[in-house]
Order: C-alpha cells, then structure tokens, then sequence
C-alpha cells in the first residue's frame, strides 16, 4: 500500500511516532476499528509495552474509545476528526458509531489489509470511481451506488462502493490496463445470503468489465467452494430471464419512441426506470436498433446476452483469514468506557482476538 509522507507527518505532529503513525494510517484509511491483535500482527511482535504506549496517547488526546464486548474482548475505534484529517479523510463514515456486524466486518477487512500490504489499493470511494471513468470509460451512473437521503432542504447524496471492501490493482500479461481485484470478506457468516446479495448488487457492473479478478474472503475454509460456485453461476452466465426482461424493455422503449404513452403502465414506468440502469450501453444500444429494424430475432439476442454475461476472463480466488469474528458479541449490558479514564483504554486489559494462522489461497480460473 502507499502511504504519503505528507499524511504520516501529519500524524507524527499529533505526538505519534512513526510506526504508530503508519498503523493509524492503516487503520483511518481500511477498517475504522482494531484490537491488540491487529496492532501486533502490524508491528511482528506481541510488544504489550508497545501496544500500551499507543492505547495511552489515543485516550490522552481523545482521539478513540474502547468498546468492550463478550469475554473482555477490547475493540478500539480511532474517532477523532485530528486523526481522519490527517490522512486526508475527515469526512469518512468510519468516525461514526456502527452496528455490530459493520464492526465485525471491518476488524475482518483489517486482518486481510494487513496480510497483504504490498497490494496497490484504491483506498477512496473517488478514486475508485476515476479508475473505472478514465480505465474503462464507465459512467459512475453504471457504478454501484446507494442513495442517502437528505435533510430537509438539502439534496440527496449517490456514494458509490459503499461497501468499502479492499479492491486493489494488479498488472498481467496481455492486458495494457492495470487489472482491477475485487473482493467480498465474510467475517464468519453462517450463510452465503450476504455474499449472494452483494454478487447480485454488483451483477450490472462486473458485466461491463471483461477481465478482472475476485477474491473471496473468509476465515471458514468450507465455505470456498460454495463461493466459487455462486460466483460462476451470478457472474459468469446470462441471469434468469435476461432475454425476456430485454425484449420487453425494447418494446416499452419503442412506445416511449414513438410518444404511445397511453399505451404505458405505472409498471412499465417502474420497468423501464431500473431496465434503463441495467440495459444502458452496448451490446444493449446496438441490440435495439437492430431489433427496431427486424434484423435481429430472439435466439440472436440470446447469443449477445450469452457473450455479454459470460464472455468475460474473470479469476476466482479464496483467501483464508487468520480468525472469526462469528462469536463476537456484545455483552448483555454492553460496556462502554469513558475517555477520560485512561485505565479504559490505556491499559492493554482483555485479550487479543486470537493468534494468527498461515493463510492459504484456493484459486481457479474460468
């Protein structure tokens, strides 16, 4: 990862040394959140005297707070606005309180980063976004996005990538472009759904890139083969009923040509809003003037859908994370400590979340 010396300066002048300043960094930029194990799989000891050091000067400028969950297990949410300005990120969401699964899937984000620091990520939402305008020439319309309502009087906000899972840059052989690396992490999920919805989230848009690769996180090692195989069939193949959504989408477009308005329903209307996000661009365009003209017939279009949906060079990988996050709960009554008692966070009091393991890579291309 690139780390600017202008961001880890920054954070020296708030009174950290460098290689706090550079886990910090870490951390504002990837997760939000860590524990003692983080830290120590950062720095390649078990230094609790190095740990109690940083835990202090965070409580002593209030720049976190610790959130103590079931069996005494410490988690440590860096807040303050001092530190995310530094990095050049003060208005990121991490500042804010999340739920539990948010937490769970963060610290998970965060041991995976932390395996793999050499990898060139795209660390913002923008620079995601510019990758894919200027790389592949895709309007952030195309991208997937969430809409955050407003406040009365003040207009809607579209962010996009919201899930913020690490996607990083890779270069191969045969492609001048770099090649973008997507990624899901499960922090120990107990079913797919999760990884399910969010394939189908990103469907529309992996079906406009031709080669990128995948990477499924997770600390279950059972779970790779059924990622694998949700991955082919939801990424890989024209979804269920492509042709029949398409042609009625060409027909309602036609009406809306040719001004039959009379001839449109509230759910046409509906259709053709969320048909004009998926069935935008080519092959789509190219397809409808075509098939305006009788030139092209349904087992034609099928074979354009078929190249869409599946003529692509998309790799599958697995990796294996180091520790679940599964049984990590809340306590009954759940603890939260003051900053101004440093013994809340000063002390390396709890234990860390478990000791790392060798990592391994499950991988297969189609």
């Amino acid at each position: 990862m690139s780390m600017k010396e202008t961001h880890l300066q920054a954070l020296r002048a708030l009174g950290y040394t460098d290689r706090e300043a550079r886990f910090l960094y870490v951390v504002a930029t990837h997760s939000g959140y860590f524990t003692q194990a983080h830290f120590f799989s950062f720095i390649g000891c078990e230094s609790f005297s190095a740990v109690t050091s940083l835990l202090r000067k965070l409580s002593d400028k209030q720049h976190a707070r610790r959130d103590i969950y079931q069996n005494n297990l410490s988690v440590y949410h860096p807040f303050a606005r001092a530190l995310y300005r530094a990095v050049g990120k003060e208005h990121i969401r991490a500042r804010h309180r999340h739920s539990l699964d948010y937490v769970r899937t963060r610290l998970a984000v965060l041991d995976f980063v932390l395996a793999n620091p050499q990898l060139r990520y795209l660390e913002t939402e923008e620079e995601k976004v510019q990758f894919f305008e200027d790389c592949y020439g895709i309007n952030r319309a195309q991208m997937p996005g969430k809409v955050y309502r407003g406040a009365l009087g003040t207009t809607d906000a579209t962010r996009y990538f919201v899930d913020k899972f690490p996607m990083f840059l890779t270069s191969d052989e045969g492609s001048s472009k770099p090649v973008v690396t997507f990624t899901f992490v499960d922090p120990g999920h107990s079913t797919q759904r999760p990884f399910i919805t969010h394939l189908d989230w990103y469907g529309t848009f992996f079906a406009r890139l031709k080669r990128f690769h995948f990477v499924y996180v997770s600390p279950n090692r059972a779970n790779f083969p059924k990622a694998e195989t949700e991955f082919a069939k939801r990424v890989m193949t024209t979804p269920p009923n492509a042709l029949r959504h398409v042609v009625r989408y060409f027909q309602l477009r036609e009406l809306e040509d040719t001004k039959q308005y009379s001839k449109i329903t509230l759910a046409d209307l509906d259709f053709i809003r969320e048909a004009t996000k998926t069935f935008v661009g080519e092959p789509f365009e190219s397809l409808y003037q075509r098939w305006k003209k009788n030139e092209i017939w349904d087992a034609e279009i099928q074979q354009e859908l078929d190249h869409h949906y599946g003529g692509k060079l998309a790799v599958f990988s697995a990796f294996l994370l180091p520790r679940s996050y599964a049984e990590f709960e809340q306590n009954s009554h759940f603890l939260l400590r003051k900053l101004e008692n440093r013994s809340a966070i000063g002390s390396p009091v709890g234990s860390p979340l478990g000791t790392p393991q060798t990592a391994s890579v499950h991988q297969s291309e189609d």
